[in-house]
């Protein structure tokens, strides 16, 4: 989980026809909309239940991931469609540029808070400096699939691997669509087409005995839902009256999750994902009750720091429940609190300097070597991968 927490405020999704700031930007007020930072704190409220293992939640952490993938597809695609619109071209460098400065610091400060606890507390040192590597690289998601890793404190970031990956390859696919004639509806239709061709091969694998590890983790297997996500940007309009199925089907995933894991394995990524972006496209639109219930301040709040708290959450819990041997409610309430602070902390301190660092026009040409961040981390992952399965 990856997801762009200021995203929201660089477009005005209230209507198809949204407005690019200039890079000398920091955030335009009016394109800010609450209602998706509420959304995105409802999706980590349910990772951090599943973590957690609360009673109803054991099994639905891949619920508030699957939103979080549709939600940063759309917002990726939306972003790219409009600055083609304005420009008559797309900027790579700069979209890679972007996303470096927005991910990668707080990334690498749990990377480095992380190892330097795990250097002096933690057992097997060249594990822990494994796990690390995988996921500065960018391919937890990998290690997890192919289970040649031991990726047990930091095995949350899979999902980042699935979005860098995906950051890389769709904006290409997506410059050269929307230079065709209809490229927009030519857009649209790949998208589709892709994510439906990642579903049919996911149950294709687990109907042929593949691993749930393989399934849920592997890129090819996940992300139809960012692609959906993806295909969102093009009809949100159209599709913002649906939302209340898209709420009830929310639900509905959750017990199923609880119900039969085998069938999220299936179809279910896929109809969640469909459900997220129903309920993602009536947030858009500010005069939906569904829009003001996903503007209240505390989901707001939550939505703000999701990212810092996706990133830190998992090894704080896993260090304090095995290090210090707390459980239960004892391990829930100092887990929270102590994952609530630094995630305040890194997002005040760390992501928010560099989010307004990304936007300014002096700072462009400092920063551009961090396009290539990205991509060289993940090409570097590749290799390292392709290593190990030799």
């Amino acid at each position: 989980m990856s997801i762009d927490v200021d995203e929201s405020r660089i477009v005005s999704l209230q209507t198809t026809l949204m407005k690019f700031p200039s890079s000398s930007a920091g955030t335009d007020i009016q394109d800010y909309i609450a209602s998706l930072d509420g959304i995105r704190g409802i999706s980590i409220s349910i990772v951090l239940l599943s973590h957690a293992a609360v009673p109803g939640f054991h099994e639905a952490g891949g619920i508030g991931v699957d939103i979080f993938f549709v939600l940063s597809g759309y917002l990726i695609t939306t972003v790219l469609i409009r600055e083609y619109e304005k420009t008559g071209s797309i900027s790579l460098t700069e979209f890679y540029r972007r996303r470096s400065l927005r991910l990668f610091p707080a990334l690498l400060l749990m990377s480095i808070l992380f190892f330097s606890y795990a250097a002096i507390f933690l057992p097997d040192f060249s594990a822990r400096l494994r796990e690390t590597v995988e996921a500065l690289l960018y391919v937890s998601n990998w290690s997890r699939a192919f289970e040649f890793g031991t990726s047990s404190f930091l095995g949350h970031t899979w999902s980042l691997g699935i979005e860098e990956q995906f950051y890389v390859l769709w904006p290409v696919v997506l410059v050269c669509l929307l230079g065709l004639s209809r490229g927009r509806a030519r857009a649209f239709s790949v998208a589709l087409a892709l994510a439906a061709a990642a579903a049919l091969w996911r149950m294709g694998l687990a109907l042929h005995g593949a691993s749930v590890m393989r399934l849920y983790n592997g890129f090819d297997t996940r992300c139809d839902c960012v692609l959906i996500g993806c295909a969102l940007a093009f009809v949100v309009a159209r599709l913002a009256p649906l939302w209340p199925i898209g709420a009830i089907g929310i639900l509905i995933t959750l017990v199923t999750y609880e119900l039969n894991c085998f069938l999220p394995l299936m179809a279910g990524y896929t109809a969640n994902a469909i459900f997220a972006a129903l309920l993602i496209a009536g947030a858009t639109k500010k005069d939906t009750y569904v829009s003001w219930v996903l503007s209240l301040s505390p989901l707001v709040m939550i939505g703000r720091i999701s990212y810092g708290l996706y990133l830190f959450h998992f090894p704080i819990y896993l260090v304090i429940a095995q290090q210090f041997r707390l459980g239960g409610w004892d391990l829930d309430a100092v887990a929270l609190a102590l994952t609530a602070a630094i995630s305040i902390l890194s997002y005040q301190y760390v992501e928010r300097p560099c989010m307004q660092i990304r936007h300014s026009s002096a700072w462009a040409p400092t920063t551009r070597w961090l396009a290539y961040l990205g991509p060289s981390c993940l090409g570097l992952g590749i290799l390292y991968v392709i290593y190990n399965l030799l």
